[in-house]
C-alpha cells in the first residue's frame, strides 16, 4: 500500500498544506501566470526548489502544464530542481510504472500545445505496461469541464486522442491530471481512477485541497 498525494495548478502558490505520503503528484501549472522565463528561473530556484525539500514526501513527480512554458521554450534556464521531471517518459517507483506528458489541445500560444495529429502520435507512445498515468491535460469527458463564461472555451478541454488511447492500455489504474480547475475531484469508470487534482478554482482562488489516496498496485 502507497500513500500517494495529487496536486496540480498552483500557478505559484505555495501555501498549501502537504500531509507526508510516499509520493506526490504534480501534474502541471507551477510557475506564477503572466511571468517571463528569466523571473520563473529564479522562481524555481529560490521559492519552488526550497519548498519542494521541506515536503514530508518520499518521491515528487511532476509533468508540467501549458503555463509552465520556461520548461518548453527555455529548458537550459530550469534549475536542477528536487523531483522526477517527465516529459513524455516513463519511471518506476517500487514496481509501480509511471508515465509522464504535457501536451494538450491547442489554445492561445501556450507551452506544450499541439494539433491533433500530434497528439495521437505521443499518446501512441505511452508504453502498455504504465499503471500510472500523469498529465497536465483531462482525456475528453473525464472532470474536463470549463464555465461557459468564457466564449473561446468549448463545454470540453479534454483530449480525445488521449481518450481513446486510454482504452488501448490493459495495466492503467490511475490517471492523475488537472488543467480544468473547476472539475477538482475523483471519477471512477472501468476499473480506472481518473483525478483532476487543481488546488484552484476557475477565478485562480486557493479553495481545494491535495488528493490523498492510498492506493494498492
Amino acid at each position: 500500500m502507497k500513500k500517494i498525494i495529487c496536486i496540480s495548478d498552483l500557478h505559484g502558490n505555495l501555501d498549501i498544506d502537504i500531509p507526508e505520503a510516499d509520493i506526490l503528484f504534480i501534474a502541471g501549472d507551477i510557475v506564477p501566470a503572466g511571468r517571463i522565463v528569466e523571473i520563473d528561473s529564479n522562481w524555481l530556484q529560490d521559492k519552488f526548489n526550497p519548498w519542494l525539500k521541506s515536503l514530508p514526501v518520499e518521491r515528487i513527480v511532476f509533468t508540467p502544464g501549458n503555463h509552465d512554458e520556461i520548461f518548453q521554450k527555455s529548458p537550459k534556464l530550469v534549475p536542477k530542481l528536487s523531483l522526477s521531471y517527465l516529459v513524455d517518459q516513463q519511471i518506476e517507483i517500487d514496481r509501480i510504472k509511471i508515465y509522464g506528458s504535457p501536451w494538450q489541445p491547442i489554445y492561445r500560444n501556450w507551452a506544450f500545445n499541439i494539433n491533433k495529429e500530434a497528439r495521437e502520435y505521443v499518446w501512441s507512445k505511452i508504453p502498455e505496461d504504465t499503471q500510472i498515468l500523469l498529465l497536465h491535460c483531462p482525456p475528453f469527458g473525464k472532470l474536463d469541464k470549463v464555465s461557459k463564461r468564457n466564449p473561446n472555451f468549448q463545454k470540453h478541454i479534454g483530449c480525445k486522442p488521449l481518450k481513446n488511447r486510454i482504452k488501448e492500455l490493459p495495466n492503467l489504474k490511475y490517471v492523475i491530471f488537472g488543467h480544468a480547475h473547476e472539475n477538482h475531484g475523483i471519477l471512477e469508470k472501468d476499473g480506472i481512477t481518473y483525478i483532476n487534482c487543481s488546488v484552484l478554482n476557475d477565478n485562480c482562488k486557493m479553495v481545494y485541497k491535495p488528493i490523498v489516496l492510498d492506493i494498492e498496485i
